[in-house]
């Protein structure tokens, strides 16, 4: 008897210890975190490039300096970690992997070989070297940590090497076998010693589930697959994920590594982390997801609104917001979260592998990229497509139910949205709630209006103003209605005016940093460190077509180089790749983006100016203004009745300003009015006066940005845009 208790007893530990195991009889390659259908599905969105988002995540990450050809691994044989820091070492240790994965995506998209062959001088670099990691005096356990983290994305970065395109790469056997056992050195450390706190347990299970894909072990996979599926069951009912009240650093890594854990699991065919409920309403891991977003949207608890600004654009939500939108499960917070604060994600977090936006925004099963610009498109329907907003009838509509659902229009050109117009279904029995969104490349969207509220009284058209903005995509992302979840919609137009670029004039642009853009006379790259206006620093905006502009000084033409240099002013003619988009930004500035898709930036006079940048941060936008005799007066004057704004005798001046800024009333003008607002429409000034002269007002404290200063006379307007720099 008591050897049959103890065979039992034997039976039911092995049952349970392989009660999750969930390796596939022969794994999948590629299959880390992508398959070779996502790659090729990626390569073919960038190729297109026709505004899926994937176009905007890949441009991130081609712009990251661990992307480029020039860099240069640094590989260590002793890598010193350092508890609650990061030293030297394991800096490069994980960057150097990051590095490979990036080199790696580059080359699947470009096709180009020096991208492989830099990963593969990354990879080889560290295998040929690595003896070991050393942990610090009085943290033993540390090595296990930095190993846990460092190896799902070395393991990721390998994979696609040596299994994309049954192995295209290249990638010597001798080579693998040496990757294989510097592996293998570093799982030694990820079974090391190992602190007793979740995220650390999580990030150990994600580095033996990707490693065990990638070495075929199985062994290996499950060991890490059984841990994760107890770690993910530490859900709660509710959707509090283990560690969620210690801070948000840590929290954000419990659920980076949950959903990169279930993501190795789906690329080797199983959803089952993904959708485990284990008593539960709805699957733990999306009800975990659900209720942290809320907590960074500032609308849960903790409320980790403020803390998480840094990593607004980090992992792991665009794989949440694939996956559950793949397996039919709303998810209305992550997806507000990662279509209105995420995209495009950045790798901001470094502990985990990043750039989710390139690999994981659009995936083959939805519906592919478009080839042209789509009239209009949405995140969802119920059967009432996105088309019927634009058939004319107030009798169909568009209808999806959660908050976060969008429809999206995409217009002929760019043009200066002013307005939207939208008649709502039920209009007339409850209010609906939205925000409209512009874009210029359908990837990137700011917010143009927020938290706008239909009348509830009325079924058609009702017009919703804002300042304009220059767009070329309008998104209106609903948040459902005062009686339930749907978004609604009969009829949507889009309210535009023509942009005004100063074609035929030459004019001045100041970076961020106060100095002007300098053409240094053709000779060598151009600059952003011109302390004055001057004859190098005038441009001719020229009508180069399309829509488009190039910029000519002294006869020669601007270059974006196509962004593979620094950009030059040397050219004889404009052609592609001296052609620009101008874009008017919401605070007066403006930015160029080149034909390669990408925007110019003054380096902050860091170095010489490039085309290069993904997006436009503050080193892309430029304050403008018109060289010549009436500049003292009115850099950019726009009249808003029939009189222009020099014809008249009013007169503001310096611009840009610094301290003060006057104005000048021709004698005998009788009662006048001055207002200046800035570009939001906020009023700084407004004051009343009678007859002629010169008055100045104080402008030291206002901040940094754009001023349309208004002077009417009697039915007489004339408006100033001044800059103050």
């Amino acid at each position: 008897m008591n050897r049959l208790i103890r065979i039992c007893i034997v039976l039911l530990v092995t049952c349970h210890v392989g009660a999750f195991a969930q390796a596939p009889a022969a794994f999948q390659h590629p299959g880390v975190f992508s398959s070779q259908t996502e790659l090729d599905f990626i390569k073919a969105a960038v190729n297109a490039n026709a505004g899926s988002p994937i176009v905007g995540g890949y441009n991130v990450l081609a712009g990251d300096g661990r992307a480029s050809l020039n860099y240069n691994p640094e590989p260590y044989a002793q890598v010193h970690v350092i508890a609650s820091g990061i030293g030297p070492e394991e800096d490069a240790f994980r960057r150097d992997a990051h590095a490979a994965y990036a080199q790696a995506i580059r080359w699947v998209v470009t096709g180009n070989v020096a991208y492989k062959n830099k990963a593969i001088q990354i990879l080889n670099a560290w295998s040929s070297i690595f003896q070991g990691l050393v942990a610090p005096s009085g943290s033993p356990n540390q090595p296990t940590l930095e190993a846990s983290w460092a190896l799902p994305i070395w393991v990721a970065s390998a994979e696609i090497i040596k299994t994309y395109n049954n192995g295209a790469a290249g990638w010597a056997a001798a080579d693998v076998t040496r990757f294989n056992s510097f592996a293998r050195k570093i799982l030694t450390y990820v079974n090391g010693p190992i602190a007793s706190a979740p995220n650390w347990y999580i990030s150990k299970y994600l580095s033996l589930m990707s490693a065990g894909v990638f070495l075929n072990d199985a062994a290996l996979y499950n060991q890490g697959y059984n841990g994760v599926t107890g770690q993910i069951d530490g859900i709660s009912t509710a959707g509090a994920i283990p560690e969620l009240t210690r801070d948000f650093v840590h929290s954000q890594y419990v659920l980076i590594g949950l959903t990169q854990c279930a993501e190795v699991a789906h690329q080797q065919g199983s959803d089952a982390l993904f959708t485990r409920q284990s008593g539960a309403s709805q699957p733990r891991l999306l009800l975990g997801a659900e209720a942290y977003v809320k907590g960074l949207l500032g609308t849960g608890t903790p409320n980790y609104q403020s803390d998480s600004q840094w990593a607004r654009k980090s992992a792991p939500y665009e794989i949440l917001l694939a996956r559950y939108t793949q397996l039919g499960l709303n998810v209305p917070q992550t997806r507000n979260y990662v279509l209105n604060q995420n995209r495009s994600e950045n790798a901001v977090e470094d502990h985990f592998l990043g750039w989710l936006t390139a690999t994981h925004s659009q995936l083959p099963t939805t519906t592919p990229p478009p080839t042209t610009c789509v009239p209009v498109a949405a995140s969802a329907d119920d059967g009432n497509v996105p088309a019927n907003v634009l058939d004319g009838s107030l009798d169909t509509r568009w209808s999806a139910e959660g908050d976060g659902q969008w429809i999206q229009f995409c217009l002929d050109n760019s043009a200066s949205v002013t307005s939207v117009q939208i008649a709502f279904y039920s209009g007339t029995t409850r209010t609906s709630t939205f925000d409209v969104l512009v874009s210029s490349d359908g990837q990137t969207f700011t917010p143009a209006v927020s938290g706008v509220v239909s009348s509830g009284t009325s079924t058609a058209l009702e017009t919703f103003s804002f300042a304009p903005q220059t767009a070329k995509y309008v998104r209106i992302v609903g948040h459902g209605n005062s009686v339930n979840a749907w978004n609604s919609y009969t009829e949507i137009k889009i309210v535009t005016a023509a942009i005004s670029i100063p074609v035929g004039q030459t004019i001045w642009l100041q970076g961020p940093n106060g100095q002007y853009v300098s053409s240094k006379n053709g000779v060598g790259p151009m600059w952003c460190n011109a302390t004055a206006v001057a004859g190098w620093n005038g441009f001719l905006v020229v009508d180069a077509g399309g829509g488009k502009v190039a910029l000519q000084n002294q006869t020669k033409y601007v270059s974006s180089e196509n962004g593979a240099q620094s950009m030059t002013c040397s050219r004889d003619t404009f052609e592609d790749w001296e052609k620009f988009d101008w874009i008017s930004n919401t605070d007066g500035t403006v930015s160029l983006r080149g034909n390669n898709g990408l925007y110019v930036s003054s380096e902050n006079a860091t170095i010489a100016m490039t085309c290069n940048r993904p997006e436009i941060g503050g080193w892309e936008s430029f304050h403008w203004g018109v060289v010549g005799a009436a500049a003292a007066a009115a850099v950019s004057a726009m009249e808003t009745s029939s009189i222009s704004g020099a014809a008249n005798g009013v007169r503001a001046y310096p611009n840009p300003v610094i301290d003060k800024l006057s104005y000048e009333i021709p004698a005998g003008s009788g009662a006048y009015s001055v207002e200046v607002k800035k570009a939001d429409g906020t009023t700084v000034h407004a004051s009343k006066g009678q007859g002629g002269g010169t008055q100045t007002l104080d402008a030291s404290a206002w901040s940094r940005g754009t001023y349309y200063v208004t002077v009417t006379r009697g039915e007489q307007k004339t408006t100033f845009r001044i800059v103050k720099p």
